[in-house]
């Protein structure tokens, strides 16, 4: 008997897997402890630092330059310019344009040119304005954060349509190679994840380039700037890695646990198989 029951025992491979992937997850934040440090300051910072309270004299001064932009001016140079351009168009035909047309054309670009000159003194006495409250102000770092979450929530959604694509082309292929219904899933579950992933690396790329004009907004002084760039960065991408994160251990937590309930399930069958045979006796 106690040979049978030795052979019927299985050794379930993914048994110590958990155990595993922590102690490996361990050992990883032990040795680039930089990096892992980098990480939890990075989320501490884009989850409870809300920057500094503006004082009252410097909102009054930034509300006092803010009172000169003539945003309603802006509106009327912004319809005269489209307008413009859509007499223009219209008087243009496939390859030529008469004097009518050139008369258009100049109208547009003085409209053009008109609208262009006032964005840039209208952005000058923002930048004036963003300098009185300061980068890392509450407006500052609320803008920034809003910055960070519209990047953010563009590479979720281009990894979402992106696989839905796959999907759909994938689809059609496993029709004509009359693939199973399991393998279909796997690849469509790697296709997201890659689709996340490089959704999210553009997402946190376009953040990155972005940041620097919007830093110049605010005037800051060189360290400053460099400072607020740098905690920016670092929040961001300790956000993009913990989504990834999640995402992947998602993944993986699900693929884990759909292959210990095929494996025990396999136990099952064969231990009912190698059951206790009933002999038949026939009068």
């Amino acid at each position: 008997m106690a040979p049978q029951r030795q052979e019927m025992q299985r050794v379930d491979p993914t048994a110590d897997l958990p155990m595993i992937v922590a102690r490996g997850a361990v050992r990883l934040a032990k040795k680039h402890y930089i990096t892992s440090s980098l990480w939890v300051a990075g989320l501490i910072v884009l989850t409870f630092f809300q920057g500094f309270a503006v004082p009252d004299d410097s909102l009054k001064q930034y509300e006092h330059v803010i009172k000169g932009i003539d945003l309603n001016k802006l509106y009327a140079l912004q319809n005269d310019a489209w307008a413009a351009e859509e007499m223009y168009r219209q008087s243009k035909g496939w390859f030529s344009c008469d004097d009518a047309c050139q008369s258009y054309k100049r109208a547009w670009q003085s409209a053009q040119a008109k609208l262009h000159n006032l964005e840039k003194e209208q952005e000058k006495k923002q930048r004036e304005a963003n300098k009185h409250l300061g980068v890392f102000s509450t407006y500052g770092v609320d803008e920034a954060k809003q910055l960070f979450w519209r990047s953010f929530k563009w590479g979720k959604s281009f990894g979402q349509r992106q696989t839905m694509f796959d999907m759909l082309f994938m689809g059609f292929r496993a029709m004509r190679r009359d693939e199973g219904l399991l393998e279909y899933t796997l690849q469509i579950l790697i296709h997201f994840l890659l689709n996340m992933a490089l959704g999210l690396f553009m997402a946190l790329t376009g953040f990155t380039l972005s940041l620097w004009s919007f830093i110049r907004s605010y005037s800051p002084d060189f360290l400053t700037g460099l400072l607020f760039f740098a905690g920016a960065f670092v929040s961001a991408a300790a956000m993009v890695a913990t989504y990834l994160t999640l995402l992947y251990g998602t993944a993986g937590a699900t693929v884990f646990v759909g292959v210990k309930a095929l494996l025990n399930n396999a136990n099952r069958l064969e231990q009912e198989g190698r059951g206790p045979r009933r002999n038949l006796h026939y009068e």
